[in-house]
């Protein structure tokens, strides 16, 4: 069981950091990072078809709010997340950290930026072209077993921060708060990657 899960997570965190898929169906958007966003939508749906992965739970990385969705964040994890330059030069987002999002079936929840935070932090999710940066993103209710699905994407900064993220699920919102190219408190650098 633990190795299945070790295995389940590698897959995923692979499947996060490249444009590689876990299943053999065709990835048709590519990697959010080689795309240039020129803009920002106020509130788009999560497209739930062609997750990268299906888990009977999520890892102990990712922090689950209230047994809908799942996200890496401070709390779920000792390092923060790392960023790559998105290309764009006019842009209010300049920056773009890879990281997945975990969703079960059959519920419903919404991701949101807080208003303060808007015009310099962005979210974006899924495997499509149906996708684009938002400052709200709604999971519908995505089809499947009862388990949990994840999605590519991440986060669009203006510069590296503790990012502040609502999470609501019916009448409860969750705030959590996200290192992106910076720590949270207690958090630290990630791991170097070894140059060839």
């Amino acid at each position: 069981m633990l190795l299945t899960r070790s295995v389940t997570l590698v897959l995923l965190l692979a499947a996060c950091s490249s444009s590689t898929n876990a299943s053999p169906a065709p990835t048709t958007g590519g990697p959010a990072l080689d795309r240039r966003p020129t803009g920002v939508a106020a509130s788009t749906v999560l497209d739930c078809s062609d997750p990268i992965a299906t888990l009977t739970r999520p890892d102990g990385g990712y922090q689950v709010v209230d047994d809908t969705v799942a996200l890496q964040t401070a709390r779920s994890s000792r390092t923060y997340l790392d960023t790559s330059p998105t290309g764009a030069t006019s842009s209010s987002s300049p920056l773009f950290a890879k990281t997945g999002l975990l969703v079960r079936t059959g519920a419903t929840a919404v991701v949101t930026v807080p208003p303060r935070r808007r015009g310099r932090v962005a979210v974006e999710w899924g495997n499509t072209t149906h996708r684009s940066p938002t400052t709200s993103l709604h999971v519908p209710r995505c089809p499947g077993s009862r388990g949990w699905i994840a999605f590519p994407g991440g986060y669009f900064v203006r510069r590296p921060e503790c990012v502040p993220i609502d999470v609501r699920v019916g009448n409860r919102t969750t705030r959590v708060h996200v290192g992106v190219g910076t720590g949270c408190r207690g958090q630290r650098p990630p791991p170097a990657v070894p140059t060839p």
